[in-house]
């Protein structure tokens, strides 16, 4: 087995992280990828969540009626994963072909070698289990905000596909998210050159309210050449 390098403890994005939990909106939009993650798999089967943070998503998942598996590095995190009821465990304890459906949202760019890590999903990974990840879009909107929560890269499209096709997996599409989301981002990097990149409920319920709804809509003409954020859906082929 690789070694698996996941995200560290004394995680510094932990005040976005709660921040975001504000952003009523995007959890929907969030909670729709989830379902559609449901669809492709057997109904009520459980859930793989890789990084899986404060709960946030791994709370959306048991809502749809999935157990879910959390997969966290950071011990504090771990703790309250497990305050909140989750089992969770690290990657490389996770047994081969046992899994079957996994997602990973905003996780693999704080990752050095991604390509392992998906090579990891994909070993832990059952014939036919689908692969749902969620990552920030377009190198030339990385920021002081990607900085502050430890980003590695943010992700070109074809890079994606060809590193998730790479560790074994069938991708299914993959399209942009959040079309408003990439201006927004573009004139923070060059508008704002010197801010700290830490959020606030505040400015995200702003944005959850008023603009995030907007560009959900636009993002139906756009998706396919522009967003702050890119959605993958593949599977593990059969065996």
């Amino acid at each position: 087995m690789i070694e698996v390098t996941e995200p560290g403890s004394a995680y510094t994005g932990v005040g976005n992280l709660e921040a975001m939990e504000e952003a009523v909106n995007y959890q929907r939009y969030l909670i729709t990828l989830l379902a559609d993650l449901g669809a492709a798999a057997a109904g009520g089967c459980p859930f793989l969540d890789f990084g899986a943070g404060v709960g946030t998503y791994a709370r959306h998942a048991r809502s749809l009626g999935h157990p879910v598996l959390c997969v966290e590095a950071d011990a504090d995190l771990t703790a309250h994963l497990a305050a909140q009821g989750f089992e969770t465990t690290t990657l490389p304890s996770v047994a081969s072909g046992s899994q079957t459906a996994l997602y990973s949202f905003n996780v693999i760019e704080h990752i050095d070698d991604d390509v392992g890590i998906l090579r990891e999903l994909f070993r832990v990974a059952a014939p036919g289990a689908p692969l749902l990840l969620y990552v920030p879009a377009f190198p030339a909107l990385y920021s002081s905000m990607d900085r502050h929560v430890g980003h590695l890269r943010r992700y070109r499209k074809a890079e994606l596909v060809q590193k998730t096709a790479n560790a074994g997996f069938v991708v299914d599409r993959c399209h942009y998210a959040d079309s408003l989301g990439f201006v927004v981002s573009l004139a923070y990097r060059y508008l704002l050159p010197g801010a700290t990149g830490k959020i606030d409920g505040r400015s995200v319920r702003q944005y959850d309210r008023l603009v995030f709804p907007l560009s959900r809509l636009l993002d139906r003409a756009v998706d396919r050449w522009m967003g702050k954020n890119l959605v993958l859906l593949g599977h593990r082929g059969p065996d």
